[in-house]
């Protein structure tokens, strides 16, 4: 049901309601920093033994070259920390990762960090902008995709006999509406002697009321969900597995122009098995409109829809491979009737299909793999074909490829040796015209005999109206290293770190 009013709902959340980032969620993400902080007091200037530590640590000294009307010097200084051991005679291994900053004119500032203890058959994480695993159910009705920046959380994994369990709390969530809290809850237990395994998932997440006041008049929006699934898998035979996945969702939508209560609910079966050297699956899958997941991927189940995926894949660990995706999509009935009330992003009502194949060749001097990805909507042409290539010549380390149409963007790319330590790398995308050049000194880390303690990267990009640069070099000792660097990596992607401001580092890093 449809409406415009803004009538307050009890929080998706059942027992556990949670605030936005600037409610009662700091202290609890304050709290995060304190232990932090305190495990590092604890394990460095406690008086104890410790045993089998190793780890390394890093100083940075960052200048961003900002406008010169701006107050801020851009100076920072930036200090990484990496430890595993086990302190004292605990025999508790301890894993921690920590990096903090401090800016000129600034408090300190924790950048990111994780703590890990792993008790007998336990594991507690403590984190801060550190991601998350996915659930990776049948549904994916949590996708790692979704990590919030800056978002903090605990996780703790553990098992008692055929019980495995995991649960995890984060302060922030990247949903697609407002952003809030989220806890998860997951236990499998594993029917060895039947066969079985049956898991259950709860999922619960509430961005609370978020207040807008433009020129045109205050309004408030929320995003709420509350998940409950169960997922059962059965080994029928040696080379053939059935699984079958069953969520209920409940929640609230709250937008500026329309409100919706939601209640969901949606069914996946799933069958994968073996032939020979062929491998196989199919799932099928149906959900009703108000099953609108708020933290999925583009491998979740759309509302309101219902479809069928099949796969083969012949000779997967062979120097030959095929293989085909088939996916068909079509909305329910139902839908229709909530496409004409909400607006048309919400309820996408055309059918949609999707066909990808791959083929994959290697011989003693080259390798190459070919792929088509065709896609239809309604009764239309296929829309847009996706093309991918690439070929790699082994003995000459020369590697050409590319992708052109399909939803991604597209791309011409190549690598190829200068040096025994030195690499070329080219990208192009012929359709934005923006294009990415680099050299690359491999030093220890190189595939031929020759080594250096030399390691180092250049790159230099373009599109319309901007130029993009970066220079590292770094030197490796026996425990350590310097480096010396002027801008941000792009970590070898044509469409990262553009816009960012210039800035030079100096690091000096440290193993023991």
């Amino acid at each position: 049901m449809w409406r415009r009013d803004h009538k307050l709902l009890p929080a998706a959340t059942g027992f556990l309601s949670f605030t936005g980032r600037k409610g009662v969620d700091v202290p609890v993400r304050l709290g995060c920093y304190v232990v932090l902080v305190l495990s590092v007091t604890m394990v460095f200037y406690a008086n104890v033994n410790i045993v089998e530590a190793k780890g390394s640590t890093e100083v940075e000294i960052q200048w961003k070259l900002n406008d010169v009307r701006e107050k801020d010097s851009g100076l920072s200084l930036i200090h990484s920390l990496s430890w595993q051991g086990e302190p004292g005679h605990l025999s508790l291994p301890v894993e921690l990762e920590i990096s903090w900053r401090k800016a000129m004119g600034a408090d300190f500032s924790l950048e990111k960090g994780q703590l890990i203890l792993r008790p007998a058959d336990c594991e507690l994480r403590i984190f801060h902008d550190v991601g998350f695993r996915s659930t990776l159910d049948p549904m994916r009705l949590l996708s790692s995709s979704r990590r919030s920046e800056g978002a903090s959380g605990l996780e703790l994994n553990g098992s008692v006999g055929s019980v495995v369990a995991r649960g995890l709390w984060l302060d922030e969530i990247d949903n697609i509406g407002d952003d809030g809290p989220l806890l998860l809850v997951d236990m499998s237990l594993d029917m060895k002697d039947r066969a079985g395994s049956y898991r259950y998932l709860y999922l619960s997440h509430d961005s609370d009321w978020q207040w807008h006041v433009p020129k045109t008049g205050a309004y408030a929006t929320r995003t709420a969900r509350q998940v409950h699934s169960l997922v059962g898998t059965w080994d029928l035979e040696s080379a053939m597995r059935v699984s079958a996945q069953m969520a209920a969702l409940t929640g609230l939508d709250q937008r500026k122009t329309y409100r919706r209560d939601l209640q969901g609910f949606a069914i996946l079966s799933k069958g994968e098995g073996r032939f020979g050297s062929t491998n196989w699956w199919v799932d099928a899958y149906r959900t009703n409109p108000g099953f609108f997941l708020a933290t999925g991927d583009a491998d979740s189940p759309s509302a309101g829809r219902q479809g069928l995926r099949a796969g083969l894949a012949s000779g997967r660990y062979r120097d030959r491979s095929f293989r085909i995706d088939i996916q068909h999509d079509r909305p329910i009935p139902e839908l229709l009737q909530v496409q004409k009330e909400a607006p048309a992003h919400v309820a996408v009502v055309e059918p949609d299909s999707q066909v990808e194949m791959s083929y994959r060749r290697r011989t003693d001097s080259l390798s190459y793999r070919l792929g088509l990805g065709l896609a239809w909507e309604g009764n239309a042409m296929a829309r847009n074909p996706k093309i991918v290539w690439e070929a790699n010549w082994l003995s000459r380390n020369l590697q050409i490829g590319g992708r052109l149409g399909g939803s991604g963007s597209s791309q011409i790319y190549s690598r190829f040796p200068l040096h025994p330590l030195v690499s070329g790398d080219v990208r192009w995308d012929p359709v934005k015209g923006w294009w990415r050049t680099a050299l690359r000194l491999d030093g220890l880390q190189s595939k031929h005999g020759e080594k250096s303690p030399w390691q180092g990267e250049a790159v230099y990009k373009k599109r319309a109206g901007e130029a993009y640069t970066y220079v590292a070099v770094q030197h490796k000792m026996k425990q350590g290293y310097w480096a010396v660097i002027w801008g941000k990596s792009d970590r070898g992607r044509l469409d990262w770190a553009w816009d960012e401001t210039p800035q030079i580092s100096i690091r000096v890093g440290r193993y023991f």
